[in-house]
């Protein structure tokens, strides 16, 4: 079975608690959890098929008056099955400047890139092996590039055309070269830090993938890093996001990421929470 679904955000509005001090951001989209997949079946649906999937995702804000801000975000993701094997890119920017009535030019306040590729294969319908990795560069985490690999085994608690319960573990392999701005900081407050390091984790991850109804789209996904080289470095992301069906072509997304890094780099918080409100087409 082969689908193609073209979805376009119209609209997006996100909160974010920032990782700098100061940040003000607006209109994001991730791509460190696991994605849902377009579950298309019923609730007593069997066994998934072959399918090949393409989204598509923007959305933009602006804001002038007391507070200048001009936001814009974008996402694809591919999916594909083949068999006993698929397939998994994402990809996703997020920009956004704001500036105040009286002042010139407006100040960048979120730029980051991100990209992720995944391949997993089925040795049954509930055991898998995958190898996923993931680049990421972030302005305001202090970050010119952070490229993770990870190896691993997946336990499909339940998989089918309707709804997804797994948990998968394995290695984390992480690279990362930090911005100068962010090495002069530490240095000036007294921590110097390495312009390139390099971190090897254990990972755990579980994903809950359900749709409720013909209407409504549950997806909810844990993950947890924990350093072997360093014994106070620990990360752990969490995403959620409800997908209501409107009319026919149209839905409402709501979601919600939060990403904790107990050990970040000097003069970056550790919580980050990003909300987000996004009216999206599937005119395929």
């Amino acid at each position: 079975m082969k689908k193609l679904a073209c979805s376009i955000a119209l609209l997006a509005v996100t909160f974010t608690s920032g990782l700098a001090l100061g940040q003000v951001t607006a209109g994001a989209t991730e791509v460190e959890v696991e994605a849902p997949v377009n579950l298309t079946g019923n609730m007593r649906d069997g066994a998934v098929q072959d399918t090949t999937e393409l989204s598509l995702q923007a959305g933009a804000l602006a804001a002038g008056g007391n507070a200048r801000t001009a936001a814009g975000t974008g996402a694809t993701r591919f999916f594909k099955r083949m068999g006993a094997h698929e397939i998994t890119n994402q990809n996703a920017l997020n920009y956004a400047r704001t500036g105040t009535p009286e002042g010139g030019l407006m100040e960048t306040t979120v730029e980051n890139y991100q990209a992720r590729l995944r391949y997993e294969y089925f040795f049954s319908n509930n055991v898998a092996a995958f190898l996923s990795t993931q680049a990421r560069r972030d302005r305001f985490q202090g970050l010119n590039l952070r490229l993770g690999v990870d190896p691993g085994l997946a336990y499909y608690f339940i998989r089918n055309l309707s709804s997804r319960f797994w948990l998968e573990g394995g290695y984390d392999f992480q690279f990362e070269d930090r911005s100068q701005d962010t090495v002069d900081l530490a240095a000036a407050a007294g921590t110097p830090i390495d312009k390139t390091e390099d971190d090897h984790n254990i990972r755990v991850y579980s994903g809950y993938d359900q749709k409720l109804d013909d209407r409504l789209h549950l997806f909810a996904g844990l993950e947890y890093f924990k350093s072997f080289t360093q014994n106070n470095a620990w990360r752990l992301n969490w995403e959620t996001t409800l997908n209501v069906k409107l009319m026919q072509k149209f839905s409402l997304a709501i979601g919600s990421m939060a990403l904790y890094n107990n050990d970040p780099l000097p003069g970056i918080r550790k919580f980050d929470v990003t909300s987000s409100l996004s009216f999206v087409c599937t005119p395929m």
